[in-house]
């Protein structure tokens, strides 16, 4: 962790590929380029998480900031997992919802 004084620009964290999908890692780190520049690599058996603050962090921010991103990596993983469990459910029910209106528009255009 690059230091100076008591300001924080850079950080690390580590994720175990095993929980944390790759995918699920990238998506949340998209919601964190405006306030860091973040790099995501295969460690070993880890995935690493490099943070470099686009702004100096006291240690307060730095440690609201690490809260906030692995809170937004359980959430995009969950929502990984979801949708892969019930994707299907939720097409039957689009495609059941919006099924007479696609009907309705072809009687529309005979007619």
């Amino acid at each position: 962790m690059a230091r100076t004084g008591s300001v924080f620009k850079a950080f690390h964290l580590f994720f175990n590929p095993e929980i944390y999908s790759k995918e699920a890692i990238l998506r949340a780190s998209y919601g964190f380029t405006h306030l860091f520049t973040i790099q995501v690599i295969s460690e070993g058996s880890q995935l690493r998480v490099d943070f470099e603050a686009k702004k100096e962090l006291d240690e307060a921010s730095l440690a609201d900031a690490k809260k906030a991103f692995v809170n937004e990596v359980l959430d995009h993983q969950l929502r990984i997992e979801l949708e892969a469990k019930f994707g299907n459910i939720r097409d039957s029910i689009y495609t059941a919802a919006f099924e007479p209106l696609e009907s309705i528009k072809i009687a529309k255009k005979k007619a």
